[in-house]
């Protein structure tokens, strides 16, 4: 929706124009809403070309990842390839049309399209507000004032893909949640630990949450005094930025709620079944471990949800950027040449630019496993710049 409107006032002296803008797009949702997504083709890795005369990378359908699923997959060690399901229950993965190498197979799996384009759209919802007004008014035939003035806002509220461990979760033979069959063979096997890939489908994406709003005002006079003409203004802008992020992945403290044991095993030998953090045991005094509670990767739905309270937060940033600007400039003809007008112009500009950040100190120490990072804040660019310019038209109208 847009309008728009414009007068004039005091006998047309005056001028004024205000106009402004509203969009709101849902966006496009995730790529298996589309059909040629949800075939699915993707590259399968293909380490043995010589031996199958193929390519080294297949286009195939149906792809999925082959190193983590929606309840968690092994994928190293003598349990290479066990799934996991409702209740922990697990049972050998399907690998389908699987080469042995990559990230992707094609076909099988126990799990319909997993995850790995899931939830984030094609195209971001986005809202959208824009303004705009301009203003002059002549003080005198040969002198005028103006003011100008604009802002925009836009906001997005958008889906991430849920955090997708491709196989880089380790996990030790005595963590507290790993079935005790499944212990007894790494055990035989001299196995103290193995990969682990889940994507968490169950914990669900992040939610990203965006806005910018920019606004600018500038305003000045300009006028012709016969030989000399002049124009002055005085400009601000200023952007706010802000990204907040939900339910991210704290990787430090992903990896200690992960590491789940039962203390009594721990501390005494004899199991008492109290599952905790291995940290708080080895590392009381560390701060980051302090409310750490286990988690439970072992098939969907089966944690605390304290536990994802931990090792899950949210990244924010916030940041403002700002400009000055301050101009001066003369232009006079001062004599007539036999070429044409002796003219003179000059001029001043004196321009700040500063940019302030701020960021959950999270973020600042670069713990998320995706975040905006660490906050922009840097000091501030000032520049003031002069020029003279003389045009000497000496002559005109000779040959040559």
């Amino acid at each position: 929706a847009t309008l728009a409107g414009a007068t004039s006032f005091s006998g047309g002296r005056g001028h004024i124009v205000i106009g402004g803008e509203y969009s709101k797009s849902g966006g496009v949702g995730d790529c298996y809403t589309r059909e040629w997504c949800a075939i699915s083709y993707n590259t399968i890795s293909n380490p043995t070309p010589a031996v199958n005369g193929l390519a080294r990378q297949v286009i195939l359908p149906n792809s999925r990842p082959s190193t983590a699923t929606f309840g968690g997959i092994i994928t190293s060690g003598v349990l290479k390839g066990t799934e996991f399901g409702p209740g922990s229950t697990y049972f050998p993965h399907d690998y389908g049309t699987f080469f042995g190498a990559g990230i992707f197979q094609s076909g099988g799996g126990a799990d319909p399209v997993n995850g790995f384009y899931n939830n984030y759209p094609l195209v971001a919802p986005v809202e959208r507000l824009t303004f705009m007004g301009n203003a002059s008014y002549d003080i005198t035939d040969n002198a005028s004032l103006f003011m100008q003035a604009s802002y925009g806002k836009v906001n997005s509220s958008t889906l991430g893909a849920s955090s997708r461990n491709l196989g880089n979760i380790t996990i030790q033979r005595d963590n507290a949640y790993l079935p005790a069959a499944l212990r007894a063979k790494m055990l035989a096997a001299g196995q103290t630990s193995f990969l682990f890939g889940r994507i968490a489908d169950d914990i669900g994406p992040p939610v990203a949450d965006v806005s910018r709003e920019t606004y600018r005002i500038v305003t000045g006079a300009k006028g012709d005094a016969g030989i000399l003409k002049w124009d002055l203004y005085y400009q601000y802008g200023r952007t706010n930025y802000s990204q907040t992020t939900t339910n991210t992945q704290i990787t430090d403290n992903f990896a200690r709620a992960v590491d789940a044991v039962d203390q009594g095993l721990l501390t005494t030998g004899v199991a008492n079944g109290n599952i905790v953090c291995r940290t708080t045991i080895t590392q009381p005094g560390n701060p980051l471990v302090a409310g750490c509670k286990p988690l439970n990767l072992f098939g969907q739905n089966m944690f605390d949800p304290a536990a994802v309270a931990y090792a899950y937060g949210t990244a924010w940033q916030k940041t403002h950027i700002s400009q000055h600007v301050a101009a001066l400039n003369l232009q006079a003809d001062l004599a007539q040449l036999q070429g044409g007008a002796l003219s003179v112009a000059g001029g001043a500009e004196y321009r700040v630019e500063d940019v302030e950040g701020t960021a959950d100190e999270i973020s600042k120490a670069l713990r998320f496993l995706t975040s905006p990072g660490q906050a922009i804040t840097g000091p501030a660019i000032k520049v003031k710049e002069a020029y003279v310019e003389v045009g000497a038209p000496v002559l005109a109208d000779r040959p040559f």
